[in-house]
């Protein structure tokens, strides 16, 4: 419960009516993160951000020793890097296949079972937890329902709880024991591009991080070391985004030619969209027109 006046602002307990002690945090986010940066749409532009999202991520996270053996440090998991009997992965949407990806990780190279979870059915069953495991709760704004009904239902069976999410001081982050922030950023467009790509980043450092104290189940240990510079490094990322662009726009095309050749075949109208289509076109397949390929 909170009391907000012109110049401040006051939070109380809703069971009590006492005043609670709340520490302000601050989002690192700039203007320009929340604009379209001359590209088309926000899709696009997201898209190109990821190579940015991933070296985020790895910032702080993969480092070398003096040595130069690679390590993954996780300062958010200090003194819970213990052996844990399972994971309960408890998630939605583009998070839950975020999540079942990170099922392979986790279980090949650090050796736990691991459960994946939709939260909207987790949360209505009546769930068999380990009570030596761990409920990780994935989500990209940290204000899911039905996510942060799951994290509750662990709590009533006194399982901890780690929280992996995109915004600091949401709602997943404040519920959760633990927290490891993927770092992506604002994110505009609703299919999420490089939200996802930082989740499954962040379920890569996982896996490493807790996969250190059991090596001897990785047949091929992943070559974890770190790049020689980090703008290096960026620019490694960057260079493919640009070709894998221009072969996207092949494909679509070849897309939209074998769709519009079936629909043909099949007597259907030979738009792939044909709600657009006006009821008074009657052209002939041959008088569509043919969509010209970039550069040829």
């Amino acid at each position: 419960m909170v009391r907000l006046t012109a110049s401040t602002w006051e939070v109380f307990s809703v069971d009590d009516a006492e005043p609670l002690v709340k520490h302000p945090q601050r989002i690192e986010w700039d203007v320009q993160a929340a604009q379209k940066g001359g590209h088309k749409h926000f899709m696009i532009k997201e898209i190109f951000e990821q190579p940015q999202v991933i070296a985020d991520c790895l910032t702080g996270r993969l480092v070398n020793d003096a040595q130069g053996n690679a390590s993954i440090r996780l300062p958010e998991l200090d003194g819970h890097a213990h052996a844990l009997q399972r994971i309960h992965i408890v998630a939605c949407g583009t998070s839950y296949h975020a999540g079942l990806w990170g099922m392979y990780l986790l279980e090949r190279w650090a050796g736990i079972p691991v459960q994946v979870e939709i939260a909207s059915e987790f949360r209505y069953r009546k769930p068999i937890l380990d009570k030596h495991g761990l409920v990780l709760a994935i989500s990209q704004s940290g204000e899911t329902a039905d996510t942060l009904a799951g994290i509750q239902l662990a709590k009533e069976h006194g399982l901890p709880v780690m929280g992996m999410c995109n915004v600091v001081g949401s709602s997943v982050a404040r519920e959760s024991d633990r927290v490891l922030y993927t770092q992506a950023g604002p994110e505009i467009s609703v299919a999420s591009t490089k939200a996802m790509c930082s989740q499954l980043t962040a379920l890569l450092l996982l896996a490493l991080y807790w996969g250190q104290a059991q090596p001897h189940l990785w047949t091929t240990r992943p070559s974890t070391a770190a790049p020689p510079s980090w703008p290096t490094c960026r620019r490694c990322w960057k260079r493919p985004c640009p070709t894998m662009r221009s072969r996207a726009q092949e494909l679509a095309l070849d897309l939209l030619e074998a769709w519009t050749a079936s629909c043909t075949w099949a007597g259907a109208p030979t738009s792939p969209w044909p709600w657009r289509a006006r009821s008074s076109s009657r052209r002939s397949p041959t008088s569509t027109p043919r969509a010209t390929r970039p550069g040829r």
